[in-house]
């Protein structure tokens, strides 16, 4: 009897070892999207040497991220869901709309709204968004009737959702509000928003009441780059010297 219940156990492992494996040679396998015939009606996946490995069955698919690809059906409408390597259907088609994962997750879509889902197809993020776009690794840039913001990856709110426009960039976060705008980052206010307008290039200015001010590294206005224009009247004005300095750019002017 221990006999049997022991080579029942070996067996039970082998195969379980034999899945694992089999799982591991699908996700390492290269895909790429092919198409059923010229009219492109129908998408699947085929592997480097062009044999098809997943059928011809979707309307509309992405190319394959971490894993898994976003694919299409009818349903009776376009709906999105997620596939893995072997063609199982790993999260149903039942999204208006699904991004390829990123770092974990996906953006998707239901009724207008977006959020997110992990590989399991668990909402990590609701979807309640008009609009969300990935800024980084860890931060989400939201919209809810025309007030923007930003979330974690946990959906904690990092940045308040009451911009009427957010724009990220290296340098920090342009905003506005109530006409007025800014660069915040996910910490601090790196430039007041109580300016009439920013113009960013290879330095930054700013117009405040009519006259506009260099800032220096710490955001604040450099006193006496004030100016009624924002273009300077010297040549290459961005490559300072010493001496005395253009109203605008705080560059040497030049003599004759």
């Amino acid at each position: 009897m221990n006999f049997f219940r022991e080579k029942r156990k070996v067996h039970q492992e082998n195969s379980t070892i034999k899945e694992v494996k089999n799982n591991t040679q699908s996700e390492n396998i290269s895909l790429k999207q092919v198409y059923n015939d010229y009219t492109r009606t129908y998408c699947g996946y085929a592997d480097d040497t062009g044999k098809k490995v997943i059928p011809c069955i979707y309307r509309e698919g992405h190319e394959f991220s971490e894993g898994l690809a976003a694919v299409a059906r009818y349903t009776p409408y376009l709906t999105w869901g997620f596939i893995d390597k072997t063609g199982k259907e790993v999260i149903p088609c039942i999204y208006d709309s699904a991004d390829s994962f990123k770092g974990g997750c996906a953006i998707v879509s239901v009724n207008g709204k977006s959020g997110y889902i992990d590989k399991t197809g668990k909402e990590i993020i609701q979807c309640i968004y008009d609009n969300l776009t990935h800024i980084d690794e860890d931060a989400y840039q939201v919209s809810i009737d025309g007030k923007y913001g930003v979330i974690s990856v946990t959906g904690e709110v990092l940045i308040p959702i009451i911009y009427d426009y957010l724009s990220s960039s290296l340098k920090g976060m342009l905003v506005k509000k109530d006409g007025k705008w800014g660069y915040i980052s996910k910490e601090r206010v790196i430039i007041p928003i109580i300016y009439d307008y920013i113009y960013v290039s290879d330095a930054i200015q700013v117009q405040r009441d009519g006259y506009w001010y260099y800032l220096n590294n710490e955001g604040n206005e450099i006193g006496n780059t004030k100016s009624k224009s924002h273009y300077c009247e010297y040549d290459n004005c961005l490559d300072y010297n010493d001496g005395p300095r253009c109203g605008i750019c705080n560059r040497k002017k030049y003599d004759d």
